[in-house]
């Protein structure tokens, strides 16, 4: 199947979150998130708090678990960065309808320390996000974009 790779206008993005979201989510088998930690720097109260609830949505998507992966670089601040990858379940699914694929680390409900997911459909990359930008990148198929395009998304040309 040949996909070819679009970008959505950077203005409409937040527009066309929401088209986007249900198009990815109807459409991939799996997801993947980026979680980064500088390790040298102290945990705030708040930062403490949202890390504890962020350990316990991770235990409520464990099952959905595919793999995670890490690596470590930096010199002055050391950086760890995760990937973790998903079954999309109905139960996940339904957890990223309640949030948006566009957010920031420290203000999304359930998704705290996770951002840029990367959606799949079985091993063929749908779309990625770099969630706090807001850029969203598609690999879609002909009629695949057509069908976005009639749902109104506006593709920078």
């Amino acid at each position: 199947m040949k996909t070819k790779t679009y970008f959505l206008d950077f203005d409409k993005a937040w527009k066309s979150e929401k088209i986007v979201r249900t198009f990815l989510l109807d459409n991939s088998t799996s997801v993947r998130f980026s979680k980064m930690r500088i390790l040298n720097l102290g945990l705030s109260r708040s930062f403490a708090k949202q890390h504890k609830k962020f350990n316990q949505f991770l235990e409520k998507i464990k099952p959905d678990l595919i793999s995670k992966t890490a690596k470590s670089a930096g010199k002055i601040f050391k950086k760890q960065t995760e990937s973790h990858k998903y079954k999309l379940s109905r139960k996940l699914k339904s957890l990223i309808n309640k949030e948006t694929i566009l957010f920031y680390i420290n203000t999304a409900k359930f998704f705290y320390e996770f951002e840029n997911p990367i959606f799949y459909k079985n091993g063929r990359k749908m779309g990625e996000v770099i969630s706090h930008e807001p850029i969203i990148t598609l690999y879609l198929t002909d009629s695949e974009k057509k069908l976005l395009k009639k749902k109104g998304i506006v593709f920078e040309s």
